[in-house]
């Protein structure tokens, strides 16, 4: 699925695809014009749609950042994808809404490594997770 793994560690790889996809967006009209066609003609399909593969791919990172014991063992992969691609996919959003897209690769980095700083570092077991 899409481009190729970047990085030996998933934590890693996580950010990469963040800033893949937004620099995509930023300096690729054709993706500009994907995206919104793909929003006229489906509609919201949610996790089912077009962005089921990138979901996948990020809840695979999860799954091996916790094998590997990057993340909590309590963290739940699939809701933390969800989360980080709510983050970068809103921002995205927007941006192409607002047409200010100048940070959209730092903040999309930003986002990501910030939730993943969180999940590195918080004992999910104390919070009742």
């Amino acid at each position: 699925m899409g481009s190729p793994r970047p990085a030996g560690d998933p934590l890693d790889a996580i950010v990469w695809v963040a800033e893949h996809v937004t620099t995509n967006v930023l300096y690729s009209p054709l993706a500009r014009v994907a995206i919104k066609l793909g929003d006229e003609v489906s509609g919201d399909k949610g996790f089912g749609g077009r962005l089921s593969g990138w979901y996948v791919r990020l809840t695979d990172y999860l799954e091996e950042a916790q094998q590997k014991r990057l993340i909590s063992p309590s963290v739940d992969p699939t809701v933390e994808a969800k989360f980080l691609l709510c983050g970068i996919v809103g921002l995205v959003a927007v941006a192409m809404e607002t047409g200010s897209r100048l940070s959209l690769i730092d903040d999309a980095a930003q986002i990501t490594r910030d939730r993943l700083a969180f999940l590195r570092t918080t004992d999910f077991s104390r919070m009742g997770a």
